[in-house]
């Protein structure tokens, strides 16, 4: 009877084994965008000012740089938000990256962003913190943050 045990533990042990590294996933294959969504609103009123009823701007006149590059982003739609930008950004591996926007004639205006590790199983960079006009805006990982302009 104790061979058979011990047969049977090192079947579960090999079985174990041979399952585990059937699942290991090479990380250098799975590439993960990250994202920031955000809306941009009045300082003062909190309205819209590009989806709200009557919008000082329409989306044509907001330009986003990174790098000097101009940068394209999505206008997205939801039940929870009403519409937003979602503008896929460069990882902010260890230091803070920035973004320029351009509003209509406007001076440059940056947003800054830093990101934290995650894994899930593979290394991830999310953003997790953004400052735009002296504001901090913390645990911004999927959601969208309203900037104040």
């Amino acid at each position: 009877m104790k061979p058979f045990v011990i047969f049977l533990g090192l079947v579960c042990l090999v079985s174990g084994i041979s399952c585990k590294s059937n699942e290991e996933v090479n990380c250098l294959d799975i590439l993960s965008p990250e994202f920031i969504s955000f809306k941009i609103a009045d300082k003062n009123t909190n309205a819209d000012l590009f989806f709200g009823a009557q919008p000082a701007y329409i989306t044509g006149e907001l330009k986003i740089y990174q790098h000097d590059k101009l940068i394209p982003f999505e206008i997205k739609t939801d039940a929870a938000n009403g519409s937003y930008f979602k503008v896929q950004v460069q990882i902010a591996y260890t230091n803070a990256e920035t973004l320029q926007l351009k509003i209509a004639d406007e001076p440059l205006q940056e947003l800054i962003y830093t990101s934290t590790t995650a894994s899930d199983p593979c290394p991830r960079y999310p953003v997790n913190t953004v400052k735009f006009n002296s504001i901090n805006y913390d645990n911004v990982l999927n959601r969208v943050i309203v900037l104040k302009k």
